[in-house]
């Protein structure tokens, strides 16, 4: 409805760029998104996150801005999902990780054992 008359439907030529005021309301919606889905797949323990001591909370991810920290025990298990949750992500949001700019880290793991972790992505 254009001018409360019935219109033709039309196409949208151009979506948001970054810089946009609309940008940042919706990443934050879509980050939303995957803040429900880390929690969902910690609760159903397809990926374990890290429980802090003393009754603690659970630790599973951060964000900040547009930056993302996953927190998980080293375990094959835990790359493989936590690729597959990403990829699942990607599908439904259209938001992909660069590997470019990715890092994993790992404590107490010698340098064989972080490359072969690191190429599972």
């Amino acid at each position: 409805m254009i001018n409360e008359s019935p219109t033709d439907e039309f196409a949208f030529l151009r979506g948001l760029h970054q810089g946009d005021p609309l940008f940042s309301f919706l990443f934050t919606l879509v980050m939303k998104a995957l803040n429900v889905m880390m929690t969902k797949v910690v609760d159903s323990r397809t990926f374990m996150a890290v429980k802090l001591p003393k009754e603690g909370m659970v630790l599973s991810h951060l964000f900040y801005a547009n930056d993302a920290l996953f927190i998980g025990e080293w375990s094959e298990f835990n790359f493989k999902n936590l690729n597959r949750i990403l990829r699942c992500f990607h599908m439904a949001s259209g938001l992909k990780v660069s590997l470019d700019k990715s890092k994993v880290f790992g404590m107490g793991v010698g340098n064989t054992e972080l490359e072969a972790m690191e190429n599972i992505f």
